[in-house]
């Protein structure tokens, strides 16, 4: 790393002490008077490099993305995506991400090919590297028609896969009820009102009319929203 010179003035007024670039204020003073002093977003610089060299004709007005490309042009900071061992450390992360072995599987769960990576899945088959990337990582259920998972394992339990996503989005987005039984004993929790109605034999619009204030009972029991562990006061 190569160091410039910078000027600078340190002031005491009343107590208060103030740190003034030298050269921000010949630019203030002598170039743009609107030139706002303290707005740390546009930088002074002199245009040979010289930071003793403060002449007004020597200094231009910069935004902070052109001070950085500038350091680097000047070779005064080198890049570390320039520097062999940074260079080689981001490129085995990279392969570490890219090179994951990947098996893909039609709906019935059987494997069809295994691939050296995710890249090489996309380009076989033409189907996005983000969607099978979102597919290994259980971020989508599937890319394509077909399922896809890291390894090369000979089937896939669809079943599984699916009933374990559908408990999770009952548990994320479900509106969770709890059933009591007619003195206000909790008795059972429910993911969904759909989950409630179905044991039952009811239907999720007579348990909704509870939550809404229309009625007290539904289906021979009491219900409250959320998943309650409370008793639940006699009914009036």
């Amino acid at each position: 790393m190569i160091y410039t010179i910078h000027l600078f003035t340190h002031l005491a007024i009343e107590g208060r002490k103030c740190h003034i670039s030298i050269r921000r204020a010949v630019y203030s003073c002598f170039i743009d008077p609107s030139f706002a002093i303290d707005d740390r977003d546009r930088i002074v610089v002199s245009k040979n490099g010289d930071g003793l060299d403060i002449h007004p004709g020597n200094l231009e007005l910069i935004n902070r993305t052109d001070r950085i490309r500038r350091i680097y042009e000047r070779h005064r900071m080198k890049s570390i995506f320039n520097i062999t061992s940074f260079r080689q450390m981001g490129t085995k992360a990279s392969l570490a991400v890219t090179s994951l072995q990947v098996s893909q599987y039609n709906k019935m769960g059987k494997r069809i090919k295994t691939y050296p990576s995710i890249m090489e899945a996309s380009r076989c088959t033409g189907i996005g590297y983000s969607a099978i990337r979102n597919v290994v990582h259980e971020r989508e259920p599937s890319a394509g028609g077909f399922y896809w998972r890291s390894g090369n394992e000979k089937k896939f339990d669809v079943k599984a896969f699916l009933a374990k996503r559908r408990l999770g989005y009952k548990e994320k987005r479900g509106t969770k009820v709890t059933q009591y039984d007619m003195k206000g004993n909790p008795i059972k929790h429910y993911l969904t009102l759909m989950d409630a109605a179905k044991a039952v034999n009811g239907n999720p619009a007579g348990i909704n009319a509870i939550f809404r204030g229309l009625c007290q009972t539904a289906y021979g029991y009491r219900w409250k929203k959320g998943l309650q562990k409370r008793k639940l006061n006699p009914l009036a």
